[in-house]
């Protein structure tokens, strides 16, 4: 498959979910035709809105960048009371505003420099990632998955290591946790090194410590890391999910397919799994297992996600079945008419139109009727 990013376009593969290791996708898997980044974690997006600055906001060109996202729960849930704050290197909050109902914001306007975004809602824990702006481009896309705080209503079941990691080990996971949420981060990383060093099959600290090591690009420790996680509670989905993840950010297809079929097993009702077997059998080139599992994940997350849309349409494009794959991006414009690939979709269906693939008073015909949970 020929990746080809967006022009101007970048994907984080900064994700939230360190206190309770759970992630969704690192990386997105780019459709040959859209020639877009859609993010193989991000199930659906909704309109981004237009957020005022504070005083002294830099604005217009000159070199500034644009980030914008969405926030979102471990299963796709819209989190409409989340909060993301900008920070500079020093500390100093630069931005703060509340996402859309959709649970989308956007900041503009910011210089190339080194940042920290932090995002919160009520009963999620806090999420806090460095982003580097000094080489990226013109526009960045950071999607944030909040996790449920451990021994909420709402948490992911207990590891079954939690139990028997010895009290040292449990108290270094729990330092890790409040130094991270401190914005304390090299202090994090070191706590949930020794939480492992006191316990190696801790496969909560384990996970946890293999996304700082992604954060770094520490691949194969990453990898490491997330296969002793779970060799040591094959039940503790994160590390499955995480890993099945990364293997789709290094292309190695058939190793994300078993990892995730396992997962999709033991929790067939998480749409992330679904998702990320989507993005893994499209990169493996099976088209027809892509098709059905992004149609599984747009089933468990009802309203039908937006970039699901587009997705399925590269999917459609793959196979030449350009009327399905045009139906796909008409429903991706009338759930977001102004969202973040409209642009992009427009054009590509008006080369679709011009170049006889899809006749246009004939389009309407192809679409597909509404997925039903």
């Amino acid at each position: 498959m020929e990746v080809r990013p967006h022009p101007g376009v970048e994907r984080t593969s900064f994700r939230n979910c360190f206190v309770s290791a759970s992630m969704a996708a690192v990386a997105a898997m780019v459709g040959p035709i859209l020639s877009v980044l859609v993010g193989a974690g991000c199930l659906g997006a909704a309109r981004a809105a237009a957020f005022g600055a504070p005083a002294g906001w830099q604005y217009g060109g000159g070199g500034t960048v644009r980030i914008e996202g969405r926030v979102y729960a471990e299963r796709g849930q819209n989190i409409s009371n989340a909060r993301v704050h900008l920070q500079s290197e020093e500390g100093d909050e630069l931005f703060s505003t509340a996402v859309t109902p959709a649970g989308r914001y956007e900041i503009s306007g910011l210089r190339r420099a080194t940042y920290q975004i932090t995002a919160t809602a009520d009963g999620y824990e806090t999420y806090q990632e460095t982003i580097d702006l000094t080489r990226s481009g013109s526009h960045l896309i950071v999607d944030i998955v909040l996790s449920p705080k451990l021994g909420g209503p709402a948490g992911p079941p207990p590891s079954l290591t939690d139990a028997s990691a010895p009290r040292a080990a449990r108290k270094e996971y729990e330092k890790g946790a409040k130094a991270l949420a401190a914005n304390r981060i090299p202090e994090a990383r070191s706590h949930f090194a020794k939480a492992v060093e006191e316990y190696p099959c801790y496969a909560r600290a384990e996970t946890a410590l293999a996304l700082f090591f992604i954060a770094d690009h520490e691949v194969v420790e990453a990898e490491a890391a997330l296969k002793k996680s779970i060799q040591c509670d094959a039940g503790f989905l994160s590390a499955s999910l995480k890993l099945g993840e990364l293997y789709n950010l290094e292309r190695k297809f058939p190793d994300s397919v078993r990892v995730l079929e396992d997962g999709a097993r033991r929790d067939p009702g998480l749409s992330t799994f679904h998702y990320q077997l989507g993005a893994a059998y499209y990169g493996a080139g099976d088209n027809a297992r892509a098709e059905e599992e992004y149609l599984r994940a747009e089933q468990l997350t009802p309203p039908p996600p937006a970039e699901i849309h587009v997705k399925l349409a590269d999917v459609y494009s793959r196979e030449k079945a350009y009327g399905k794959a045009y139906a796909e991006m008409q429903a991706y414009l009338r759930a977001e008419p102004t969202g973040q690939f409209a642009a992009r979709v427009r054009k590509v269906m008006q080369q679709m139109e011009s170049s006889g693939a899809v006749p246009a008073d004939s389009a309407a015909a192809a679409a597909r009727p509404p997925a039903k949970p």
